[in-house]
């Protein structure tokens, strides 16, 4: 009994340090968008910075990568499976993108991105969010 209870809490532990796959389309969302707390305003705001931690939000931009891949294993809530590849492709290239200016150390690169991946929503939640 102790065995799996303390399974259960290293579970728990490793959910939230980002460690474990997020296990749905909405938990990706939010890993990744939600206001402020997500990977997104997270890499916009330390890249902002004076002197931003490039180390930091290198591995923030590497998760968010993984993030993205994780969302095509998903069936869409709506549309064609055909249309939700499609889109994830272009979501994961546009995070890609974001990872290879961290990677560059380009503020500039990682906010000009930032503003195309918002460009990007709503085409993908017009043809997928219910």
């Amino acid at each position: 009994m102790r065995t799996s209870k303390w399974l259960a809490a290293l579970a728990v532990l490793l959910g939230m340090t980002g460690l474990i796959a997020a296990s749905s389309i909405d938990e990706i969302m939010v890993k990744a968008h939600k206001a402020r707390t997500g990977l997104r305003d997270q890499i916009k705001n330390a890249a902002a910075m004076p002197n931003p931690d490039w180390a930091e939000i290198q591995k923030k931009t590497k998760e968010f990568v993984e993030l993205a891949k994780e969302l095509v294993k998903y069936d869409p809530p709506m549309g064609t499976k055909e249309s939700w590849q499609k889109h994830c492709a272009e979501y994961v290239e546009i995070i890609k993108a974001l990872d290879e200016a961290a990677a560059k150390k380009d503020a500039k690169g990682i906010a000009e991105v930032n503003k195309k991946l918002g460009a990007s929503c709503k085409g993908c939640h017009d043809a997928h969010q219910p």
